[in-house]
């Protein structure tokens, strides 16, 4: 097991400050550690890849309550460098959502969710404070005006995700900083009394989800599940006849399933979600008196219905979270498939029966939704994008009467940035996800805008790319430094299909279009490596009828970058579903992929393969369980260093033989590390850590890629996206696409050096 060590970014400002004043200790100067000696200069990106437009994230609803509007609630920012703050939308009847207010909150608000009782509602949440996670809560007795509760220290550090109220007490469901410590908190408006119960945590190794939170009279159901790593299905019910003062656990089932969502319906729980099927999940809904005896409710009728074949379709498919309509006592959910852009809407009557009622349109990329039943018609309320939200209001038998309302429409910024190396210099590709609707088909795709890196000028637009570079496409570009010849790859729409263009280039500049790889429906690079004997190339190919979501890995080689043949492998389980490569790496013993293959239940399983008697032959590492992976492989003097995640923690393996793989260690509780990067010198990656005093993006340090030091970068917020580094020169260039930003840490040789 290896040490891992952080420090605060601000911490480490300070601390050179004083040794650059001579601060000694006793009679010896104190060599200063390398958190103290690490710098952080923010690099702009160009303006025009930069927007203040407003975008918005998920919705949490609750219905009208007499002369009290139905209200919408979501997080909203004015682009992805921007902070957070709370949107509150008002309607009545079947009128449209409105804006009410745009609400400050302290940070950058992660989570925003409302509940309401006939006198009282609340909006709750956590937001990212000087990188901890903070709880704050609204509250209000009209839905129109608000006020900021404050509240303790031990409430707040609860990072609230779920919000329920009944009989005037509010009630917050959470699992503090790390994740991993679920409680209850209830704050009584009559007395101003607050209560917190802890409820059972996960043990060593296993993962937390907290799922749901409803409260009827004295009775609340909150809803956690747990689980190895990437299998958290074991949903657990928590329930209180108390107001919240003690709570009885119980297991919802024998079976695994996942749940989004509970709501509380009349006299009835009803908790909706997925079961895994086959190797997919598919909609699924469960329905509780009690809250502790579960029956799983007829959802039969409803893929009778399905017009578009979800059932049946090898793709997952779920239940979002329930809503409720006290007036026509009927609960809704929406359904989303991985595979498509529409979104199905299905209701569920008072019998506990399921059926579909809507079917959208192509929505847009990344469709959420929420659906609430209006009287007689349905109110279906999306947000998709990268930001843009949407509500649409439709009588579902006449179909008459739609009402289609634009809420907020996001200038979509870059999702991604990557590096691409040029040989003399350090590239960037900012690519921007963008929905391209046609009479008869749809695409989402990718635009990139090619910029350069240099410590005096920053981020700068550069056309390093060859001129016919499609306006559509995601380069990757490696050179290779034994020959200074670099290659391109990226994949792009040709008219009825994705295909894989390449290019390749001398150190003289000039791009040579290479053959265009179109042996699949579609397919998408992932991977790209010079190696002694020429280029490998990973793809992630589709070659199943339409419809159906299963890609699976394939491995091209070429002699210059412009001639791909396809080579013969093992790339996938015989019964399983998809593979993806991650990365490519050279080694004594020969080239070495890695990533994972998914078994028969759909689970990934970390694997590393090896070329051998012409073909590439696959290692599942044994200690790896469902969810794991491998991101990146770095060659060492004795075969090769693997780095990915068990499926609980982040954690690193070597090999000698190429098949047979020891774990060198495990990353601590709430420590996550990013693909590792080569240095002249050292190893970077970019990572997240969720730890009691610090929970946000970090850079990972090491000099020989087995102890690790984690900093902070200096920003606070609530995104769970980790940055991605690359080397320039003597620097280190440090990109978060989730933010937009970019910092540049200089000599970082020096920092990796040992003290002398």
């Amino acid at each position: 097991m290896t040490a891992t060590t952080r420090v605060r970014a601000g911490a480490a400002v300070a601390a050179a400050a004083l040794l650059l004043t001579g601060c000694s200790s006793g009679d010896e100067e104190r060599e200063p550690s390398l958190e103290e000696r690490i710098t952080f200069e923010e690099v702009a990106l160009p303006e025009s890849l930069v927007s203040t437009s407003r975008r918005v994230g998920q919705w949490s609803t609750v219905p009208q309550s007499g002369d009290r509007p139905r209200l919408a609630v979501t997080t909203v920012a004015h682009g992805r460098a921007d902070e957070a703050n709370v949107s509150i939308w008002e309607a009545s009847g079947v009128d449209a959502l409105t804006e009410q207010a745009e609400v400050p909150v302290p940070g950058d608000v992660g989570t925003a969710r409302v509940g309401s009782d006939a006198a009282l509602t609340a909006i709750a949440g956590s937001s990212a404070v000087d990188g901890m996670l903070r709880t704050f809560l609204l509250t209000s007795t009209d839905r129109t005006t608000w006020e900021a509760v404050d509240l303790d220290e031990e409430v707040t550090a609860l990072a609230a995700s779920h919000v329920a109220v009944s009989d005037g007490r509010v009630y917050l469901l959470g699992a503090g900083a790390t994740g991993h410590v679920p409680r209850v908190v209830v704050l009584d408006t009559a007395t101003g009394d607050t209560a917190i119960t802890i409820l059972p945590a996960p043990t060593d190794g296993e993962a937390l989800a907290v799922s749901g939170l409803s409260a009827v009279g004295d009775r609340v159901l909150a809803i956690t599940a747990v689980g190895p790593g990437g299998d958290v299905t074991a949903p657990r019910a928590h329930v209180s006849e108390d107001h919240g003062a003690s709570f009885d656990t119980v297991e919802m089932g024998p079976d695994t399933f996942g749940i989004s969502g509970v709501v509380a319906a009349g006299d009835t729980f009803v908790a909706t979600g997925s079961v895994r099927t086959a190797g997919y999940t598919k909609p699924a809904s469960w329905s509780s008196a009690d809250g502790r005896s579960w029956a799983v409710d007829d959802i039969v009728s409803l893929w009778e219905w399905d017009p578009d074949r979800w059932a049946s379709e090898r793709a997952d498919v779920w239940f979002t979270e329930p809503t409720y309509d006290p007036e026509g006592a009927t609960v809704a959910a929406a359904m989303l498939n991985e595979a498509s852009l529409r979104v199905g809407v299905a209701r569920r009557d008072a019998a506990g029966s399921w059926g579909g009622v809507l079917y959208s349109p192509s929505l847009g990329f990344d469709p959420w939704a929420l659906p609430m039943q209006l009287g007689d018609r349905i109110a279906l309320l999306s947000s998709v994008n990268g930001g843009s939200a949407a509500e649409v209001i439709v009588d579902v038998e006449t179909t008459a009467d739609r009402k289609e309302t634009q809420l907020v429409s996001y200038a979509t910024e870059p999702d991604g940035l990557a590096f691409a190396d040029l040989g003399d210099r350090l590239g960037v590709a900012a690519s921007t996800t963008a929905h391209i609707e046609e009479p008869d088909t749809w695409r989402v795709v990718s635009r990139s805008t090619l910029l350069t890196f240099s410590p005096t000028e920053g981020l700068v637009p550069s056309a390093w790319g060859p001129e016919d570079l499609p306006e559509e496409s995601r380069p990757i570009v490696v050179t290779d430094a034994r020959t200074g010849r670099s290659t391109l790859v990226t994949s792009h729409w040709s008219g009825d299909r994705f295909v894989t263009a390449t290019w390749s280039r001398n150190d003289d500049g000039v791009w040579e279009r290479g053959r265009t790889i179109d042996a699949a429906p579609g397919q998408v690079p992932t991977a790209l490596a010079a190696t002694e004997d020429g280029w490998l190339l990973a793809l992630r190919a589709d070659h199943e009828p339409a419809g159906t979501l299963v890609r699976r890995a394939e491995m091209w080689a070429s002699p210059d970058g412009k001639e791909w043949t396809r080579q013969d492998g093992e790339l996938s389980f015989p019964d399983g579903q998809g593979s993806v490569v991650h990365a490519i790496c050279e080694s004594p013993l020969g080239p070495v992929a890695v990533g994972s293959m998914d078994d028969a239940e759909g689970h990934a399983r970390a694997t590393a393969w090896r070329w051998a008697d012409d073909a590439w032959a696959p290692s599942v590492l044994a200690d790896a369980i469902a969810g794991s992976r491998l991101d990146s492989c770095v060659s060492d003097d004795d075969g090769v260093m693997v780095f990915g995640s068990d499926g609980a923690a982040s954690r690193s393996w070597t090999s000698a033989d190429l098949s047979t793989f020891s774990g060198v260690h495990a990353l601590g509780e709430g420590l996550h590390r990013g693909a590792v990067v080569p240095l002249a010198d050292g190893y970077a990656a970019g990572g997240t850590v969720r730890t009691e005093t610090y929970v946000g993006p970090v850079l990972w340090l090491s000099a020989d890629a087995r102890e690790w030091s984690w900093v902070p970068l200096p920003v606070s917020t609530s995104s769970g996206t980790a940055p991605v580094v690359a080397e320039s020169g003597s620097d280190l260039l440090v990109l978060h696409p989730g933010l937009l930003r970019a910092w540049r840490v200089p000599d970082v040789t020096a920092l990796l050096a040992p003290a002398e």
